[in-house]
């Protein structure tokens, strides 16, 4: 019994040094996408459904807006995950106790849209500017690599981000096209 707590205070030590390790290795040597024929509706669902416990312990309420039509476009499917969990994860912690997150596709003729929204307190102008800088983190006990990761996935699927926000809504979109550079 007395060794417990220490070994539960090593146990989550070592979980998260991993993460961090795993978070860096990420970011500095992206590997090459693996590119699919995918359904990012597919994604986004099962991201919704992985973090849902983290949205019903903070009482927020995640909504895939749209009639759940398929959005196909050439991606990494693994690599675009990563991208909606990080964002998705970020806008459930930003959001109060009874907030929502919401989360949609548009499809236009040459790109996909995803949008990412919280009524959370906001992203300062200030913030803004450094939110995709490698170990900046506003988080307490944050590595600062989330941002910095989706910013290199996207720019990897020769996408684009854009961030608005302001207190009480923030609205993160990611603009990925459709096909492969060849």
């Amino acid at each position: 019994p007395r060794l417990s707590e220490p070994t539960r205070l090593v146990h989550d030590e070592l979980e998260r040094l991993t993460r961090l390790l795993n978070e860096l290795l990420t970011f500095a040597r992206p590997s090459s996408l693996a590119w699919s024929e995918h359904d990012l509706v597919v994604v986004v669902r099962q991201v919704l459904e992985i973090e849902r416990p983290l949205a019903t312990s903070r009482d927020i309420e995640v909504v895939l807006a749209g009639d759940g039509h398929a959005v196909v476009a050439d991606i990494d499917p693994g690599k675009v995950h990563q991208i909606v969990q990080n964002l998705v994860r970020n806008a459930i912690e930003a959001a109060p106790s009874g907030g929502h997150v919401g989360v949609s596709l548009t499809r236009t003729h040459d790109d996909v849209v995803l949008t990412v929204t919280d009524d959370g307190p906001g992203i300062a102008p200030d913030v803004q500017a450094r939110m995709f800088e490698p170990f900046y983190s506003t988080k307490e006990g944050g590595t600062g690599m989330g941002m910095a990761i989706v910013h290199s996935l996207v720019t990897l699927h020769r996408g684009v981000i854009e961030v608005v926000s302001q207190p009480g809504r923030t609205r993160i979109s990611v603009v990925l096209q459709i096909g492969r550079a060849h």
